[in-house]
């Protein structure tokens, strides 16, 4: 074990996250003279240690984690990466696992079910059709507004589908919900 972790893993002494270690707050000056009430005024806050959470991992596991290629993990099957990618997010929780590890595991698994999501909208003949999704990307707010009540619910819905799959931006996604609803509020 490394001293980065012999030190997390005893009760110490860490400089106050609120006021920096100083033990005053100057922008509240006008209150208790800017003391921290957070330490005290001591400019130092007491860290208890995380709690490491138990992992076990065959080693056949530890292998796949440490060295599987993108390719590999992707040719996994769904039960095998979704317990792949606990174990690889508990064990990079208590520093046992590069995170970037953790991450690899975590994308493909995210990707995978991005595409089930989209292949159920499709199923069901939800999914938007490529030139309402290019309208969904470029269209204006005066655009947007000028639609009926029917073409903005279903554009809605068309916007809240692909925001969930991400294939639209939250940005973009504000954008239009709050430009087929501006009326909905007044």
């Amino acid at each position: 074990m490394n001293a980065s972790h012999d030190h997390n893993d005893r009760e110490h002494n860490e400089p106050c996250s609120s006021c920096d270690g100083k033990g005053y707050i100057p922008g509240f000056s006008h209150i208790a003279g800017g003391l921290c009430f957070a330490c005290g005024g001591t400019g130092l806050e007491r860290v208890r240690p995380m709690k490491r959470e138990r992992v076990n991992v065959t080693v056949a596991q530890r292998t796949l984690l440490e060295t599987a290629s993108e390719t590999q993990i992707r040719a996994m099957n769904d039960r095998t990466l979704s317990e792949l990618c606990l174990l690889a997010s508990a064990l990079a929780n208590n520093g046992e696992l590069p995170r970037e590890r953790h991450t690899a595991f975590g994308k493909v698994a995210s990707e995978r079910s991005r595409a089930k999501a989209i292949a159920r909208y499709k199923a069901r003949g939800d999914w938007p059709s490529p030139r309402q999704i290019r309208f969904l990307e470029t269209a204006t707010r005066a655009q947007l507004a000028s639609a009926d009540d029917g073409q903005k619910a279903r554009i809605f819905n068309a916007a809240l589908t692909l925001h969930d799959c991400k294939r639209l931006s939250g940005e973009r996604y504000t954008f239009v919900k709050e430009a087929v609803t501006a009326d909905d509020y007044l």
